[in-house]
């Protein structure tokens, strides 16, 4: 599966992480910090703008809406007669003078302006106006229509000269009159009030607007910039702890391929020895068993073979104990009921047999049960290194010491035979010491020799007790002593 994995893997392309944008580089209360900042101030003077705007409008109405009820109760009744003959004779006249330029009304409405639809003026406090005709602009005509209209001017209008002369804008305040039972507007009577008066009151307003706004603003920043800081700590975190997954993961990822090569490379080498056991084998039944058959056979084809049936029998017999011999060597015993300490005396037992040799062995009894596949490994370990001592070492007893190491098994079998150099190639036809480095590598173990010509020579293998061999283990063998 790791191999399946590796090989997916290595095939898929390679990209590398996305280059951060700037803004992202940043955590996400700093980015909510930038940008309510800037939402929250255009939005602070948006609102206070359109609050401002309203204050104004709200307070330059009231004042409207009073000059309107002050000139309904009084002075319209007093205008009926202006209404219906549209001329305005000298009493009346002389009352608005009484109101508007001589009175104390005069110090709060400093101008009043009395027209008729065609922009005649009949009457103005600023009696120079008087008679005087002027087109009408969009607030005459609003007032016309019968709507009350109150607006701070700055006084740019063509009848404004007077008063642009004394003041920068004033309420300007227009009041549609019709006569008693009629709808239609006979005239308009404007009023030009001080913004002064009101101006305090404005600003006032204003500004208290704008302090609870930029209070309000403030309270919900404050609790949003809590909630999200909160959110960002638990994010970051998040971010920081995916990032080490991803790591972890590419780590893993990198170790899949190297153990996917090493795998292809393990089967390649395999393969190859496989081909030269094959080889081997033949070459073991060629020279022994077939010599000693073909002997038997030449033998029988003598006229003397029947004196001769005692050699004839002895090359069949030799013949037929190779046979076993090379069986024996292909065929492990049953594993499957063995413990791990077992399988080792197993191997001990038969190398004994087979050599014909006392091996003294030193097993740990409280070795734990492993899986199959270690303990044919373990088996095989044994086999080819009392089988490769018994070979190389003769007259020399062969030891053996497997115990725990940690969460591996280490087997050791050592000579004091003529000894070699690990560092040379071994001859055509010597690949036990191959095949035994194969296996240990397939289950993620290591292997390792001492040995040096006239020395004697110490086989140290390690062995994984896991089901499956830990990441990375596998690794090439060392020539040093189980390094």
């Amino acid at each position: 599966m790791a191999a399946s994995h590796g090989l997916l893997d290595a095939q898929a392309p390679a990209s590398g992480p996305a280059p951060a944008r700037p803004f992202t580089r940043i955590s996400l209360a700093r980015q909510f910090l930038v940008a309510s900042v800037l939402v929250l101030a255009a939005a602070v003077a948006a609102t206070g703008y359109w609050v401002s705007q309203r204050i104004e409008a709200s307070i330059v109405n009231r004042t409207a809406s009073l000059a309107a009820a002050y000139f309904e109760s009084i002075l319209s009744r007093r205008l009926d007669k202006f209404m219906r003959d549209g001329e305005l004779d000298s009493e009346t006249r002389r009352m608005l003078d009484d109101i508007f330029v001589h009175g104390p009304l005069a110090q709060r409405v400093v101008r009043f302006k009395l027209w008729s639809p065609d922009g005649l003026i009949h009457y103005s406090s600023d009696h120079v106006q008087d008679g005087m005709k002027f087109p009408l602009h969009d607030h005459h005509a609003i007032a016309l229509s019968g709507q009350m209209l109150a607006a701070i001017s700055p006084l740019d209008g063509p009848d404004n000269a007077p008063e642009r002369a004394r003041w920068s804008r004033l309420i300007e305040i227009y009041v549609p009159l019709r006569p008693p039972g009629s709808s239609m507007v006979q005239a308009i009577a404007e009023f030009y009030h001080e913004v002064d008066t009101v101006e305090a009151e404005i600003v006032s307003a204003q500004r208290q607007s704008w302090v609870t706004i930029g209070l309000g603003a403030m309270l919900l920043f404050s609790i949003l910039y809590a909630l999200v800081l909160r959110a960002s700590h638990t994010i970051s975190g998040q971010q920081s702890e995916l990032a080490r997954q991803v790591q972890g993961l590419e780590r893993l990822l990198a170790e899949n391929r190297r153990i996917n090569r090493r795998l292809q490379e393990a089967g390649a080498r395999t393969t190859a020895l496989g081909e030269m056991s094959l080889r081997r084998i033949a070459a073991d039944l060629h020279d022994g068993p077939v010599q000693n058959m073909a002997f038997a056979l030449l033998r029988a084809d003598e006229p003397q073979a029947h004196a001769q049936s005692d050699a004839v029998r002895a090359s069949l017999q030799e013949a037929m104990q190779q046979l076993r011999d090379i069986a024996a060597g292909l065929a492990a015993p049953s594993m499957a009921q063995l413990s791990l300490a077992d399988a080792l005396k197993r191997a001990v037992a038969d190398a004994s047999r087979h050599g014909g040799v006392a091996i003294d062995s030193d097993i740990d009894p409280g070795l734990p049960d492993a899986p199959l596949a270690v303990k044919f490994t373990a088996y095989r370990v044994a086999q080819e290194a009392l089988s490769n001592a018994a070979r190389h070492a003769p007259g020399h007893a062969p030891r053996l010491r497997a115990c725990r190491d940690g969460e591996t098994l280490l087997i050791e079998v050592a000579d004091d035979g003529p000894g070699f150099d690990p560092g040379r190639a071994p001859a055509d036809g010597h690949l036990g010491l191959a095949f035994l480095r194969e296996r240990v590598q397939l289950l993620g173990g290591r292997v390792g020799i001492e040995s040096a010509p006239g020395r004697g020579t110490t086989l140290r293998v390690r062995l994984p007790l896991a089901p499956e061999p830990p990441a990375g283990a596998a690794g090439p063998v060392d020539a040093a002593p189980d390094a």
